[in-house]
């Protein structure tokens, strides 16, 4: 009895440990497929997001776990600069901000995205990030070509606004090329009536005044991003943003019998 006694302790004693070390791994997300390699690398494959039914990659990178986009400073004539969203390990292009750029990229193109930690960006600058988000995207031995469109409708000050507009992209192992094109309409209006009387309450006349403002916008964003050799890469970009803004006022004045 004594013996089978010991042997029970035995086993309970060796199977503690192993009970203790299961109950430290983290419950994987329902639907994720999170890993950790290399150390202070989080890696989210595509099926992490599947649940968000994402388009672009914007929409993907939105969603990682306490990850926010930074889209870096706001240069004039240079527009944004190091933001905090990697695209291949390398900076997007400076003509633009990291979330237009992740609004071109379509999310069936992309492969993974890692979150990297300070500690863990090697040769990459960070420039003061606690971590970084790299989108990795498909690697194609084969041209590989895609199209996103994207479009939405306002109302603001009694006019409707709109946009759309659509990317193009071809994609091989070393040269990606993406054509954008947006078109943009945002109108404005206000009113203003306006009763002027006398010291005596009697009425003198009526004003109606407006004022209305139309901004056109014609928007063609291109980037070339050649990857000449292990060590060096090519990156062009291009941007052409024609406007049209018209602004009418007016004023229209009645007498007390209502006569213009």
């Amino acid at each position: 009895m004594k013996f089978w006694v010991s042997k029970a302790v035995l086993v309970a004693a060796m199977a503690a440990p192993v009970g203790e070390a299961i109950a430290q791994q983290p419950a994987p997300q329902r639907g994720a497929t999170q890993t950790f390699a290399p150390e202070g690398v989080k890696v989210y494959d595509p099926a992490f997001f599947a649940r968000y039914n994402p388009v672009t990659a914007w929409d993907m990178v939105r969603q990682v776990p306490g990850f926010a986009i930074n889209n870096g400073e706001s240069l004039r004539g240079f527009g944004a600069t190091a933001g905090n969203v990697l695209i291949d390990g390398k900076r997007p292009s400076s003509k633009n901000s990291i979330s237009d750029e992740l609004l071109r990229i379509a999310a069936r193109d992309i492969l993974r995205i890692e979150i990297i930690g300070a500690a863990a960006a090697g040769d990459i600058d960070v420039r003061g990030y606690t971590e970084l988000a790299n989108v990795v995207l498909r690697p194609a031995t084969e041209t590989q070509v895609s199209t996103t469109w994207n479009g939405d409708l306002a109302w603001a000050g009694q006019r409707i606004s709109a946009r759309a507009g659509a990317t193009r992209s071809w994609k091989t192992d070393d040269l990606t090329v993406r054509l954008n094109t947006q078109l943009f309409s945002r109108g404005q209006r206000s009113e203003t009536d306006i009763t002027v009387r006398n010291a005596s309450d009697t009425l003198v006349s009526i004003r109606e005044e407006f004022n209305q403002q139309v901004l056109s916008e014609l928007l063609i964003n291109g980037t070339v991003n050649w990857a000449a050799s292990p060590r060096d890469s090519v990156n062009l970009t291009g941007r052409l943003m024609p406007r049209l803004f018209t602004s009418n006022t007016g004023s229209i004045s009645y007498n007390p019998a209502g006569t213009p």
